[in-house]
């Protein structure tokens, strides 16, 4: 309670909840410092951000895709291995809290998704963008904004002691290919939409105010600015 991130996340997740399909409750919580800019989603509709993400993403757009990306892991069945790992457990009568919980760390901690299913939550990611009130562009420039951090950082370097979290976006596509690929899609979207209009948010990102409480006149981009 009291907490300006977390009373951010809220407000934007209520502007992303109507565009999920699963019956869960969807929340996103504020985790702290995690080594670097991470965001994790967990069965039942649970998603973690690191405070590095928050400092380094440049515009709520780019929250937002992210936020879209960890949707998207949680609607397309990426990270019930949770529950099957449970289901599996009872099935063999090994279910004693110590197991689980091992087994539920090892999910969080590892890189549990599949560059093929990183794929598919971008492709969802993109879809939700261009479906909201936000520049599709931002998928691509979050890319470009976790880059600047992973090279700026040094993260995953060979001399650096392992951390899974910290880790965590190594696992992942290669940020330039993603990059490249989204940033390519955001263009051909704005010329099939040369009237459109959407939302950056650098500002409201930096206040911590989301787009339905504060609607800046300089945060729109118009098609055909570039």
């Amino acid at each position: 309670a009291g907490d300006a991130d977390q009373a951010y996340l809220d407000r934007l997740m209520t502007t992303l909840r109507p565009f999920a399909h699963r019956p869960f409750p969807y929340r996103t919580f504020r985790a702290g410092p995690l080594g670097g800019p991470n965001a994790l989603a967990l069965p039942g509709g649970v998603i973690l951000v690191s405070d590095e993400l928050l400092k380094d993403l440049g515009s709520e757009a780019e929250l937002v895709a992210v936020l879209a990306h960890e949707i998207g892991h949680i609607e397309l069945g990426h990270c019930f291995d949770a529950v099957r790992f449970q289901l599996l457990g009872r099935r063999s009568g090994s279910e004693s809290l110590g197991t689980l919980a091992d087994l539920a760390r090892g999910l969080l901690v590892r890189h549990s998704f599949s560059k093929a299913e990183e794929h598919e939550a971008d492709s969802y990611s993109f879809s939700l963008l261009a479906s909201s009130r936000y520049d599709p562009a931002a998928l691509g420039a979050a890319f470009t904004s976790l880059q600047r951090s992973q090279d700026r950082t040094g993260s995953g370097g060979p001399a650096e002691p392992a951390d899974p979290l910290r880790d965590y976006i190594a696992s992942h596509p290669p940020l330039p290919l993603r990059r490249e690929e989204f940033r390519q899609e955001a263009a051909a979207w704005w010329r099939r939409h040369p009237l459109e209009r959407r939302y950056v948010g650098v500002a409201n990102l930096r206040r911590r105010r989301a787009l339905e409480s504060l609607a800046l006149p300089g945060e729109w981009r118009q098609g055909g600015e570039g």
